[in-house]
């Protein structure tokens, strides 16, 4: 009977243990299917939190874009007040006043000595005409008042000064040209050439077209304007025929202009920028598009020179083209376009402080303002201040520099700007 039962009882062991070994794999699976979800959870959190800080920098960054445009629509645009702001209606009460309230004496440091500043009419200059009225006694008063036989000396004169306008005054200049002929013969009329005029067949002389240059580009009048103080001084000239002088002006001025493009690029040191605006009815382009206005200041230190040149595009091809031969400095905000330049052999491409600053200004526009009213954030607080209280010391370096000569203001920055950066 024992033989009999020994192999049922290791079939009923074996059979146990495949049992448990089943259930072990079962369990086996689920754990690792447990894991697996909790793999994928984790995962799943992980992506979240990821999206969650995204979104997070992305509202802190649009928050930042909502205060530096509500910055800009309702606050101040410029970063400096500009003086003749806010003072169109009101300069002269403004100037009155200030002239009343200002000390008589003032001190006024110099870098070499301290002088008085006094108050007083500024000196008349020596090239104008002077047109003097004597105003006399009459003979009858030119005696002493205690003896009537005493007759007055003069032993000096007192002499005031005023300015008088004359206003502008229209002439005609008539060209009048004999014509001579044989009276036998009846042929071979001469007459004298007449002289060279700016523009041909033009009611225009050198002096007028002078006179509506400076006023339009230099005094800031339009021509229709011009066209009514022209009125007012009896002569008719239509806005039409003013542009027209104006246009044929520009190709009279072509050397002028080669030779100051010439000499802006001989300096060394150049400052280039662009400004857009519009122009109607140019041919290939709609009204809406922009064109642009380049403008290129160089020259030496002591005589500085504009130049102006009007291109459709905003390609890099344009400061290349105006630049053709120069070596030394070119000074530009951040535009790209004149990225390339930097690349050319003798041009070294150097930033501007005032658009570098106009970015930390900006950046501290977005920044959230401090809860407690009246208190200001403190310097370690924000980058954005700290880059723009340093350049504000820079400022002030430049200012204290403003009459020294080159070379000085070199040495000097040398010497100030040491350590500057961790100051």
């Amino acid at each position: 009977m024992a033989r009999t039962r020994m192999p049922s009882s290791v079939e009923a062991l074996q059979e146990l243990v495949l049992r448990q070994q089943e259930e072990l794999d079962a369990k086996q699976a689920i754990i690792e299917e447990s894991c697996a979800k909790i793999e994928a959870k984790a995962a799943t959190i992980e992506a979240n939190a990821a999206t969650i800080t995204e979104q997070a920098e992305l509202i802190a960054i649009f928050r930042e874009w909502k205060r530096l445009i509500d910055s800009q629509r309702f606050g101040s645009r410029s970063e400096k007040l500009p003086p003749e702001q806010g003072r169109l209606f009101n300069e002269a009460e403004l100037e009155a006043a200030a002239g009343e309230d200002a000390e008589p004496d003032r001190e006024i440091l110099v870098p070499v000595h301290t002088r008085q500043r006094r108050r007083g009419r500024r000196p008349l200059p020596d090239f104008l005409p002077v047109d003097e009225r004597i105003h006399d006694l009459p003979e009858s008063e030119k005696v002493c008042a205690n003896d009537v036989s005493h007759v007055l000396v003069e032993i000096g004169r007192e002499s005031s000064d005023q300015l008088k306008l004359i206003p502008a005054r229209i002439e005609i200049v008539r060209y009048i040209r004999p014509k001579y002929a044989c009276p036998q013969c009846k042929q071979g009329v001469k007459i004298a050439p007449m002289p060279k005029l700016p523009i041909p067949k033009s009611l225009a002389t050198p002096s007028l077209l002078a006179h509506v240059a400076t006023s339009k580009y230099v005094d800031a009048l339009p021509l229709y304007r011009q066209e009514k103080i022209f009125q007012r001084l009896g002569l008719d000239l239509s806005r039409a025929t003013l542009a027209s002088w104006m246009v044929k002006m520009g190709a009279l001025v072509e050397p002028l202009l080669d030779r100051l493009r010439t000499e802006v690029r001989e300096g060394g040191f150049v400052q280039c920028d662009e400004t857009p605006f519009q122009v109607l009815k140019e041919p290939g382009k709609r009204a809406q598009s922009q064109s642009y206005l380049w403008a290129l200041r160089g020259g030496s230190s002591d005589h500085p020179l504009i130049f102006y040149e009007y291109d459709p595009s905003r390609s890099a091809e344009v400061p290349k083209r105006l630049l053709r031969g120069f070596q030394g400095y070119l000074q530009t905000d951040g535009y790209e376009g004149y990225t390339s330049l930097g690349r050319e052999p003798g041009i070294v491409h150097v930033g501007c402080w005032a658009h570098a600053r106009r970015k930390f200004d900006e950046a501290l526009r977005g920044q959230p303002k401090t809860k407690k009213k009246g208190v200001k954030p403190k310097a370690k607080e924000s980058k954005a201040r700290q880059a723009l209280s340093q350049i504000q010391a820079l400022y002030r370096i430049e200012r204290e520099l403003r009459e020294a000569t080159p070379e000085e203001r070199y040495r000097k920055r040398s010497v100030k700007c040491v350590g500057f950066s961790r100051g």
